[in-house]
């Protein structure tokens, strides 16, 4: 089955809620048009972000990330 990575990064700065964060949290393991989505929330550290996404693609193997 087809695997899509959708990402969100935490809050940052003064905004105590990212949506892009829920987002991801809401639709990890939903099925959208036959494809699994599976989501990881992202640091807001930019050295770790980069390896936070490139351990996840090494992980999960997804056909295209979000």
């Amino acid at each position: 089955m087809a695997r899509i990575l959708l990402t969100g990064y935490e809050p940052f700065g003064h905004t105590p809620i990212n949506p892009a964060e829920q987002v991801a949290r809401r639709l990890d393991g939903a099925k959208v048009a036959g494809a699994t989505v599976v989501s990881r929330v992202v640091p807001n550290i930019f050295f770790k972000c980069i390896e936070v996404v490139a351990d996840a693609i090494e992980e999960i193997q997804p056909h295209a990330v979000v």
